[in-house]
């Protein structure tokens, strides 16, 4: 059989194939947007060069309580996705309030 060989038929594209590998890459490609950008998260608040953390939280006032929520669950359900793809915790445990605010203890 000749290198080039002209006269096979490309193997037929199945669509549903192309179509599965599409939604695989484009989740693939959420997981790691998300995990980003709850890193991102993490980041302004714990690491922030323009505020400290409590300056942060304050300004958050009673959105900061669901903010922790939302980013345990986030990360909860991007690791059932991909296991240990992101764990990060606050490097001190915040004090959350039943008001909905977060402080964190006197040093």
């Amino acid at each position: 059989m000749p290198l080039l060989d002209y006269s096979l038929d490309p193997a037929p594209i199945d669509p549903a194939q192309q179509e599965a590998d599409h939604i695989l890459a484009d989740t693939a490609g959420l997981h790691q947007q998300c995990v980003r950008s709850v890193q991102a998260i993490y980041t302004r608040i714990w690491a922030n060069p323009l505020a400290t953390p409590a300056a942060i939280l304050a300004k958050l006032g009673p959105r900061a309580t669901p903010l922790f929520i939302l980013s345990a669950q986030f990360q909860e359900l991007l690791n059932v996705a991909r296991p240990g793809s992101i764990a990060l915790a606050p490097p001190v445990m915040p004090e959350f309030h039943a008001d909905g605010t977060v402080t964190l203890p006197e040093e």
